[in-house]
């Protein structure tokens, strides 16, 4: 029998992030600002409309961040920026309850919070 280990799922979290990983800098709120979240980034494909703010925006992308390795998490509504200088918005954070992973599910429409 296999046992589910939280160590072990770090591991092969921090492996995804250092071989496909990005560097994204915070930019709101204050509690994130300036702080480097490291994270494996996935472009959807086909992305979906929702509604953020009142505004009609599609959700274009999922950041994966290994939520042990950082103290202060970017939360719904956060502002971050890629190493472009692109700026997206987290409209969606999952978190499972035993794992590392923090799934951001990202916008880059409407993210002109400074």
């Amino acid at each position: 029998m296999t046992t589910l280990s939280k160590s072990l799922l770090e591991f092969d979290l921090d492996f995804l992030i250092s071989e496909t990983g990005q560097d994204f800098t915070g930019v709101t709120p204050a509690a994130i600002a300036g702080k480097v979240f490291r994270g494996a980034i996935s472009v959807l494909e086909d992305g979906y409309e929702v509604e953020l703010s009142g505004h009609q925006v599609i959700l274009d992308s999922k950041l994966t961040i290994n939520s042990a390795s950082y103290e202060d998490l970017p939360e719904k509504g956060a502002v971050l920026t890629d190493p472009e200088g692109t700026k997206h918005k987290v409209a969606i954070v999952n978190r499972e309850h035993f794992s590392p992973c923090y799934v951001l599910t990202l916008t880059s429409q409407y993210a002109s919070g400074a």
